[in-house]
């Protein structure tokens, strides 16, 4: 099977999941801001903004294993196989007292690092236990979702997760339905992410019947170049979790936690959208390393200069569809009332453009194993992220949190890490940002003009001929060749 058409299968195959999951989770974030109410859904936004903080402790492990495991087995290598899965299989015992003391500390202290009401003290500290122990039990599943990827059994792997994403929200809604509040949905989540563990556990030893669970594979020494490997990704990971997951909790120490809930509804949907270029993204590390194991460097090239290019253009198009019709969609979507949603989320369009398309270029670059760059890279954004936003936040309010996170991504992903990135793959800075940034932009800033005037979304009914449109948009803008007038006139995009 071509590169090409595997890559496109793999694609295709993370996007009907995120399709159907996410599918579901929008219909179900009006009923859950609606059943808890702004001050507990801003909680439950905390809440799940600290279980993303948790994944530090992942120690990056994931991207090392992906892009490892990936070339052992496309080298057959089954001793290393095994040597790798169980030295990391133990590094996971060592989370468990780190995660035990961070828990002790968050519920002791929990009145005075959040402004809460204290009628709902008791039901944090009960919501910060359930969601430690679920991310204990996702950490150590992580290594077998790991492993799937590194194989690029895409398919299989987002029908596992379609399905239980399914399952997930159908019972969350209905508990909700049923009376039941946050304590409730949260054991819902947990419930649902151990059976998801349980099913990639049972896949990987079907697909990988060589590996061993034996003692004398765990050799942290012979395994020292993964834990390099592993601790820039580490740093590189934190600077992700910092951008996604910080203001939240921010907001909530010094502003207001029902503020949290306003800023929470627009991230979320922001985050829906980047599932499509994060399903493409997902197939880039395992894919790059298998080029890069067979020096396949002209096709790491191409990959380079087209990935980023389509995820600026998906980010312009939506950038364009939200200040258009972005309060009207919020309106018809969760109510009236969420003004501020909206304003919020035009500046985060903008966060999630530049810091997705140049991602594009970050996985394509780890997976021939240079990691090192964005590591230190990613250490410098997550105190320059968290110092702006608490700057502004004093002069904007909720506007300096988002602001900050905008200002962070200009710097790191709009200028360092393409720079660097481009070096490293021999591709020409102005050929870069003329065709992946500038074109993109341009485009989407002639059709605000042109949809201002002529388009006005008034009701559900106008969004299927809204899609259709920016999806013709996005096919013409990746054609190649044009034929005008029986003349076929070639250029580059």
């Amino acid at each position: 099977m071509s590169l090409k058409k595997e890559i496109s299968i793999a694609a295709a195959a993370n996007w009907s999941g995120v399709l159907c999951g996410y599918l579901l989770a929008f219909i179900a974030t009006p009923i859950i801001v609606h059943s808890f109410g702004n001050e507990r859904y801003g909680l439950w936004s905390i809440a799940m903004s600290i279980t993303g903080y948790y994944g530090i402790l992942d120690i990056g492990i994931r991207t090392t294993v992906i892009k490892y495991f990936s070339q052992y087995a496309e080298t057959k290598d089954y001793r290393m196989s095994n040597l790798l899965f169980n030295t990391v299989l133990a590094s996971y015992i060592f989370i468990i007292p780190i995660l035990l003391i961070i828990v002790f500390i968050l519920t002791a202290n929990v009145k005075y690092i959040f402004n809460i009401s204290e009628s709902l003290i008791d039901e944090t500290k009960s919501l910060l236990y359930i969601i430690s122990l679920n991310f204990w039990m996702a950490a150590a599943g992580n290594l077998f979702r790991s492993i799937v990827a590194s194989l690029r059994k895409f398919v299989l792997q987002n029908t596992i997760n379609t399905v239980y994403s399914i399952l997930r929200n159908i019972f969350i809604i209905a508990i909700l339905k049923l009376g039941y509040g946050l304590i409730a949905t949260a054991l819902v989540v947990l419930f649902i992410d151990l059976m998801i563990n349980i099913t990639y556990i049972i896949f990987v030893f079907k697909y990988c019947s060589y590996l061993e669970i034996k003692r004398k594979y765990i050799q942290f020494k012979e395994m020292k170049h993964i834990y390099v490997f592993a601790f820039y990704d580490l740093l590189r990971h934190i600077s992700g979790i910092v951008l996604g997951k910080t203001d939240i909790i921010l907001i909530g120490i010094f502003l207001n936690v029902r503020l949290a809930a306003f800023y929470s509804i627009a991230e979320s949907l922001i985050r829906y959208l980047a599932q499509i270029p994060k399903g493409l993204r997902a197939t880039l590390l395992p894919f790059s390393s298998k080029l890069d194991a067979h020096k396949e460097y002209d096709s790491l090239k191409k990959m380079a200069l087209i990935m980023p290019k389509y995820t600026m253009s998906f980010f312009m198009l939506t950038y364009l569809a939200a200040i258009l019709y972005g309060q009207q969609f919020l309106d018809l979507w969760i109510g009236p009332g969420y003004e501020l949603s909206y304003e919020i989320m035009i500046i985060l369009i903008m966060v999630k453009a530049i810091s997705m398309s140049q991602s594009m270029l970050t996985h394509i670059v780890v997976g021939m194993g240079d990691n090192k760059f964005f590591g230190i890279i990613g250490f410098i954004e997550m105190f320059m992220n968290i110092g702006l936003s608490i700057f502004l936040a004093k002069i904007y309010g909720i506007y300096g949190i988002a602001l900050g996170s905008l200002f962070t991504v200009i710097i790191t992903s709009g200028i360092l890490i393409p720079v660097y990135s481009i070096r490293k793959l021999k591709i020409k800075i102005v050929e870069y940002y003329l065709h992946g940034i500038f074109i993109p932009v341009i485009l989407c800033t002639f059709l605000y003009y042109f949809n201002s005037i002529y388009l006005k979304i008034e009701s559900f009914l106008w969004l299927p001929l809204v899609i259709l449109e920016f999806t013709i948009l996005s096919f013409i803008f990746t054609w190649k060749e044009l034929k005008i007038k029986g003349r076929k006139i070639s250029f580059k995009v």
